[in-house]
């Protein structure tokens, strides 16, 4: 089976940046890093949470507004 995960969360990433928030009557442009990854069937919620963790920092560190998948 395809992981498209990555796809859909590069789409809302996408959404995020083509995004204007209005605060005190200025535009604000947002961005997000976002770390994906699949449920393995020896996960453990808190594995799969350290994992996701994990690939969102390695999104930041490589310049942020990133999907990283893994």
């Amino acid at each position: 089976q395809e992981f498209d995960a990555p796809i859909l969360a590069e789409k809302f990433r996408k959404m995020i940046e083509n995004t204007e928030v209005m605060h005190n009557g200025k535009p604000l442009s947002v961005s997000v890093s976002v770390g994906v990854t699949l449920i393995n069937t020896d996960d453990t919620i808190n594995s799969v949470v350290d994992r996701a963790d994990h690939l969102m920092y390695k999104s930041k560190e490589a310049g942020k507004n990133r999907v990283t998948a893994g």
